[in-house]
């Protein structure tokens, strides 16, 4: 019986994407921001929408314009 195969070492990183570091601001994609921009903004605008109830009723002189 044959020993099992070793799992085939980690990809080396590719030398076009150098590793980017936490805090590194600067290394970010513009193709997955475009891509993720629409549908994160009518998400959050969507959950994160004002509900106000009683407006109506506000005293008078508190919401001055």
């Amino acid at each position: 019986m044959s020993a099992p195969a070793a799992p085939p070492p980690p990809a080396a990183p590719s030398p076009a994407s150098p590793p980017v570091r936490p805090g590194d601001f600067g290394a970010y994609d513009p193709t997955f921001i475009a891509r993720h921009t629409p549908w994160l903004h009518r998400l959050i605008h969507t959950y994160f929408r004002a509900k106000i109830e009683g407006f109506p009723r506000t005293a008078e002189g508190i919401c001055r314009r």
